[in-house]
């Protein structure tokens, strides 16, 4: 997707040139308790091994790096200087400064990521940036989308939040269903979920190419939109411990590990 080159739009680049860079800087260094819950998020979406995958707005590259494990990835960001960071950090990731339009024509992915990247696209270019990843999906490719819910975002609004980017637009899922919707996207999956405190903080969607486009809105049973934050807590500390205790403490606490120098 192009990007208009309006003022507003060279602000927000100018901005997320230096911001991509810093946060995937600060992520390398300490653990994110936000990642720990999209690495299990994304294993229970995606099983498969030797896919063509593609990582938008993956900033340095921390999320980039885990996707690996399940084939070629391609990462994808604004941001020159985060990318160049990405580089050097990460080994056999193809990656790219710009936008999705400076990949290959063919270039074609059997799994396409935004991990908290959608509320910083703006609503009027939200439907273009689907449109483009719809045409960059296989045929039975799978598009993964986390974003913070847009209650989180409207409270941190209301509250004068200072740590709310240039661009932090409220995702609101029956927007996202109709842009979807009339790209030829559908959705086959909706999850609510806490990272820190507070109900609810995040929300995932999972797309799938819709034969019909423009057709009926997907429905989401409301029984899959929010598992509640106890029970979530518990069962990714379950799923962590062996690998990462401090991590599994953390979800149990709400507290991040003491880093060591």
């Amino acid at each position: 997707m192009a990007l208009k080159t309006d003022a507003s739009h060279a602000e927000s680049h100018r901005y997320y040139e230096e911001f991509s860079f810093a946060v995937g800087m600060r992520d390398w260094l300490q653990p994110n308790l936000r990642h720990e819950q999209l690495r299990l998020l994304i294993e229970d979406v995606v099983t498969g091994r030797g896919l063509s995958l593609l990582d938008v707005g993956c900033g340095a590259g921390v999320m980039t790096s885990f996707l690996t494990r399940f084939g070629q990835v391609t990462g994808i960001d604004f941001s020159a200087k985060a990318i160049d960071a990405a580089r050097r950090i990460v080994s056999d990731v193809n990656f790219h400064a710009g936008t999705v339009d400076v990949l290959p024509p063919e270039a074609r992915f059997d799994v396409i990521t935004l991990f908290d990247v959608l509320e910083h696209i703006r609503a009027e270019d939200r439907p273009g940036l689907l449109g483009d990843l719809r045409g960059r999906l296989t045929e039975d490719g799978v598009l993964f989308i986390s974003t913070p819910h847009p209650r989180f975002t409207g409270a941190r609004r209301a509250a004068c939040d200072e740590t709310l980017q240039i661009v932090d637009e409220e995702v609101e899922l029956h927007d996202v269903l109709r842009e979807a919707r009339d790209v030829g996207l559908g959705l086959t999956r909706y999850q609510v979920y806490d990272v820190f405190a507070g109900s609810p903080e995040y929300q995932m969607m999972v797309f799938t190419p819709d034969r019909v486009v423009g057709g009926p809105p997907s429905k989401v049973d409301p029984r899959l939109r929010y598992p509640g934050r106890r029970r979530w807590r518990i069962a990714n500390a379950a799923r962590t411990v062996r690998h990462n205790p401090r991590v599994a403490r953390w979800f149990l606490t709400g507290r991040p590990p003491t880093i060591r120098s």
